[in-house]
């Protein structure tokens, strides 16, 4: 089941697993004070293939396995995400008053009627958003759908690790708590504003769009880090992962940054204006009030002002740990480095203080 509402727990950990890495957070506290407790990351070797952008579950079990035993980490449950891509969601309107029993009931006939797949093939949950705007009489329920098995196979990786999924959210979802955590950071706190998150993986960006806070939009392109790596791949006739390992450690020839760098910010740039402009083409909306950046790349030199220049948006970069407090054990320097990127860990790792 993708659980979004189910009860509180005292630890859990968030782990986003995407085709490149593993990242696993604790977060503990309440609404009003937050403890990063445990940080964790691998990334996953070069030569495994990939299917559907997922690698192979034990491998992932084996990352998993080695970073709970080096960061001795001893919470035994885990939040995982499935991607926007691989859910579909649709807003329906109920009878106020029903029960539970009664609901699910509704909800999974609404569903069959939505979902091109049999209900026996999916996982499927529900929320209640509230009173519905077009009728007081009603509620506005949320359904979300995915494949049976882009849920299993997330779920038997961390189980071959030893760990309990107790829930399987939307990376959307995830994105959504952060971006209300920070949101002192934001222009009028979020407030009746258009906020997007550009978040730049490995290999894929992602673009989610906020307003008032609240996920109105989605969308996946393949293009991300790697670009930059097999550039300097191909460019100094160097090997995938020998590449990778002179970028993280920038160790790089003087002409990286004409070679390399700005022909990947220009082609980046271009990714942003078109997935933008078919936000702006399939919405009643012309504008993004600020921009969040987010990703592995997102710290990288000029990227944040050539954003701000050649888009014309506001923008900043992501830090979730912001205004949490750090745990002693936590190397404190390499978490606010890796921030951008654990926007999702962090969404999940939150799940328990909601």
């Amino acid at each position: 089941m993708l659980e979004f509402l189910k009860g509180k727990n005292k630890a859990i950990l968030g782990i986003d697993i995407s085709s490149h890495s593993v990242k696993i957070l604790e977060i503990s506290g309440n609404d009003e004070q937050h403890i990063v407790k445990a940080f964790a990351k691998e990334e996953f070797p070069v030569d495994i293939p990939e299917e559907n952008a997922f690698v192979d579950s034990d491998i992932i079990a084996q990352s998993i396995r080695k970073l709970i035993s080096q960061y001795k980490i001893s919470t035994k449950t885990a939040a995982l995400a499935v991607p926007d891509s691989a859910v579909i969601s649709k807003t329906i309107q109920m009878n106020d008053g029903l029960s539970d029993s009664e609901l699910e009931e509704l909800v999974i006939l609404e569903a069959d009627k939505y979902i091109p797949y049999a209900i026996d093939e999916i996982n499927i949950d529900f929320e209640i958003q509230g009173h519905s705007a077009k009728n007081s009489a009603m509620l506005d329920v949320l359904i979300v759908a995915s494949r049976a098995e882009n849920v299993s196979k997330r779920v038997e990786a961390v189980t071959k690790a030893g760990l309990t999924a107790k829930i399987v959210d939307v990376e959307s979802f995830a994105v959504e708590r952060v971006v209300q955590l920070i949101n002192k950071d934001l222009p009028a706190e979020g407030q009746d504003k258009i906020i997007a998150v550009i978040d730049i993986g490995a290999k894929y960006t992602h673009l989610f769009v906020l307003e008032g806070m609240k996920i109105i939009f989605t969308r996946e392109e393949v293009f991300g880090g790697d670009q930059i790596i097999h550039g300097i791949s191909e460019h100094y006739e160097v090997g995938f992962e020998e590449a990778r390992r002179m970028y993280q450690n920038k160790q790089l020839p003087e002409d990286f940054t004409t070679a390399i760098r700005e022909p990947f910010i220009e082609n980046l740039l271009v990714q942003i204006k078109r997935t933008l402009q078919f936000f702006y083409s399939t919405s009643h909306h012309t504008y993004v009030d600020h921009v969040l950046l987010a990703g592995g790349v997102a710290r990288m030199e000029d990227l944040l002002e050539r954003i701000e220049k050649d888009i014309g948006i506001t923008a900043s970069v992501t830090d979730p740990f912001k205004y949490m407090d750090i745990s002693p054990t936590i190397d404190t320097e390499a978490l606010h480095e890796h921030a951008p990127s654990l926007m999702i860990a962090c969404g999940l790792a939150l799940r328990h203080i909601e």
